[in-house]
């Protein structure tokens, strides 16, 4: 009876908090509960893809490959742009925790299941044609120059998937095998 007791008052709490427009928080002994429906991660599916399909063979890479199911870092699409190294710089700081940057395959296979980011697409990836833009760490010159795959505009292609400079800054959104 005691533990009933005390988990009714918790769930009251949190339900009164929130209903008091605590922005998700909700008061317990003073202490803060967070609201348990926020998510820091979402998963894709397994899928076969080839981002260069269409493209010719200017890529030696071009293939289709079968991507497994994968966890992807959501809140990335308000991030900061960074230059590929500060991109490897924030993957490193992550790694043990499995988080890694993704491989132009993958970013693919996000593309392509878009809707588990569940609106966690920046409003303004729509306004200029590189704030869309994801860095992989698919290379294609001698370290200068890796792929990405732009996220928000409705490109086709060609247009939605390129290479730029390294010391571009696009925005980073990590990925990491399913546990």
């Amino acid at each position: 009876m005691i533990k009933k007791g005390i988990f009714f008052f918790f769930l009251s709490s949190l339900v009164f908090g929130q209903m008091m427009g605590s922005g998700g928080v909700g008061m317990v002994f003073n202490l803060p509960v967070q609201d348990l429906s926020l998510q820091e991660s979402s998963q894709t599916s397994a899928m076969r893809v080839n981002p260069f399909q269409g493209f010719g063979d200017w890529y030696r890479g071009a293939r289709e490959i079968e991507v497994p199911e994968l966890e992807w870092e959501l809140n990335r699409a308000n991030s900061e742009g960074m230059t590929f190294q500060e991109a490897e710089v924030y993957a490193a700081s992550r790694a043990a925790e499995g988080w890694r940057l993704p491989t132009i395959w993958e970013l693919e296979a996000l593309y392509q299941q878009q809707e588990v980011l569940a609106g966690d697409l920046s409003d303004d990836m729509y306004e200029d044609v590189m704030t869309g833009a994801f860095w992989s760490e698919t290379e294609i010159r001698s370290g200068h120059y890796y792929m990405y795959i732009k996220f928000g505009l409705e490109c086709d292609g060609e247009d939605r998937i390129d290479n730029c400079y390294v010391g571009l800054r696009l925005r980073v959104r990590l990925v990491r095998d399913v546990r």
